[in-house]
């Protein structure tokens, strides 16, 4: 499981290693390299290790700022994985989960408007 700040989001058809040069040249930051997770999925930090990113393809790629991760139980439902995503991120109020367009795994938090 996979909790993060979505910072982009490229074509499909990109190769990894295209992906990965996308997502390195979007980020403009010194970076570790990018180290594989999972199926299709990679891994890097920045120079100093504050900042934590993960790329991974779902309907296109999807590059993640902020990520927090932890091993899938097999038996985490949708509702399990969403706690455990609004507790990863420390947000505030709970979000309006919306789940990804093509991947029955993936959901995105819409935050609430908050107008001065």
């Amino acid at each position: 499981m996979i909790a993060g700040t979505l910072l982009g989001r490229a074509p499909r058809t990109l190769s990894s290693h295209h992906a990965r040069a996308w997502a390195t040249s979007l980020l403009q930051t010194r970076l570790l390299p990018w180290k594989e997770i999972e199926e299709d999925g990679w891994h890097t930090t920045s120079n100093l290790l504050i900042q934590q990113y993960a790329l991974f393809p779902d309907r296109g790629w999807i590059l993640l700022g902020g990520v927090v991760r932890a091993p899938r139980p097999r038996a985490a439902t949708d509702a399990y994985m969403l706690a455990w995503a609004e507790e990863a991120l420390g947000l505030a109020d709970p979000p309006a989960w919306l789940p990804g367009p093509e991947h029955d795994d993936t959901w995105y938090a819409a935050l609430p408007d908050k107008k001065p």
